[in-house]
């Protein structure tokens, strides 16, 4: 599995005190929201490779502000700020409205990189023992 910038690395794949705080001891409701969040997460990460693909940076920055949101909401905190680098990245190509060089191109595809990196994380973690 890639390794994360160092930044990203401090942060806890899943915030469990957090994850507690939000959502008590009713751990079948946290349960149940975490298998949504993944099943409908994949999607959502394997559409990425499609629009950076395509070239679409509003469907990419879009993908990557739900990452980042539904991230957040079950304490992914490593997920959610890949997510909002990815987003950061997109807008602002999006926003410049210029061709995209290599170089962005290379880093959209490393941001995602990350992105899939940290969604594996959070689905080898286990909440069930850890919250």
């Amino acid at each position: 599995m890639e390794v994360l910038p160092a930044h990203l690395e401090a942060l806890p794949v899943v915030d469990t005190d957090e994850a507690q705080r939000q959502f008590g001891m009713d751990t079948d409701i946290l349960f149940k929201l975490v298998q949504h969040f993944l099943k409908s997460s994949a999607v959502v990460i394997e559409d990425m490779t499609i629009c950076l693909r395509e070239g679409d940076y509003t469907a990419l920055a879009r993908d990557a502000h739900k990452i980042k949101g539904s991230a957040l909401y079950v304490a992914a905190k490593q997920l959610s700020a890949c997510g909002a680098a990815l987003e950061k990245h997109a807008k602002a190509a999006e926003q410049e409205n210029r061709s995209l060089d290599r170089t962005d191109l290379e880093r959209a595809d490393q941001l995602i990189a990350q992105v899939q990196t940290a969604f594996e994380r959070v689905k080898q973690f286990n909440f069930s023992s850890e919250v």
